[in-house]
């Protein structure tokens, strides 16, 4: 509590003037708290915020890669959901190859809920977006490259899992994993579903140069977009081998474009 106190001085001017003074100096007093009340509830807001919105630093990669700490305020644990976000929940070593440097044993693993890497240090979590300046993530089982992509419309950057190239056209697959929220319990139920992590069926892109990837809805589709030097190619393949949108389908339609070409 603040305390405040003031010595009342007596002039000849007499007491109305004395009056006013007294009055002046409450509304001073009345303004002065009102001010300091609104600074500490703005403090006291401010503060969660700012720690949950807060980057941190750190040697090797943390000195070139902007990387936020991980939300330190969940809504659920994870005893209270079901599945997981990753597409493997233990942490691999990795190279990270990035325009500022190259950093190896990088213990990492994709959330594909969330669509970011997250990696240890001294027992925390980080999270790693896909920044431009990454260029490629080689962990045990795939390779990672961050490309742009159309997101309801929306151009934005991602992490694709890069499965093959040919010269500038480039396979890729996009992991993902959905979250649905917990289902109350109905009439006559007991208790309702858990909050569940539910691994959505892989999506395959394409990519030319620096336009955005493109999501493969039909293989056949792939023609009218791509550049003219694997147009003929293409037609001819799907016309003769009839591929499916599935990995193994384009990942053969990826190697005939390599002989072709």
């Amino acid at each position: 509590m603040l305390y405040l106190k003031f010595n009342w001085v007596h002039t000849s001017f007499g007491q109305q003037d004395v009056s006013r003074q007294s009055l002046s100096l409450q509304r001073n007093l009345v303004a002065f708290m009102k001010n300091a009340i609104a600074i500490l509830l703005s403090m006291i807001l401010y503060c969660p915020y700012a720690l949950a919105q807060s980057g941190r630093y750190g040697s090797n990669v943390f000195d070139h890669l902007l990387i936020k700490q991980e939300d330190p305020f969940h809504r659920l644990t994870p005893e209270d959901v079901e599945g997981s976000p990753y597409i493997h929940d233990s942490f691999f070593l990795s190279k990270v190859i990035t325009t500022k440097g190259v950093f190896d044993s990088v213990p990492l693993r994709f959330d594909a809920n969330n669509g970011w890497m997250e990696f240890r240090r001294k027992g925390e979590t980080f999270i790693l977006d896909p920044l431009p300046e990454v260029m490629k993530i080689e962990m045990p089982a795939e390779t990672y490259t961050v490309e742009a992509f159309l997101d309801h419309g929306k151009p934005t950057l991602g992490f694709f899992v890069l499965l093959d190239t040919v010269k500038e056209l480039k396979l890729l697959k996009m992991h993902e994993v959905k979250f649905q929220e917990r289902i109350p319990p109905k009439a006559l139920e007991a208790r309702g579903k858990p909050a569940t992590y539910i691994p959505s069926p892989d999506q395959f892109y394409y990519r030319f140069g620096f336009n955005p990837a493109l999501k493969i809805e039909k293989v056949s589709k792939m023609a009218d977009y791509i550049p003219t030097a694997y147009k003929k190619e293409l037609i001819s393949c799907v016309k003769r081998k009839k591929p499916e949108v599935r990995e193994e389908d384009l990942r053969k339609l990826w190697d005939y474009l390599k002989k072709t070409n």
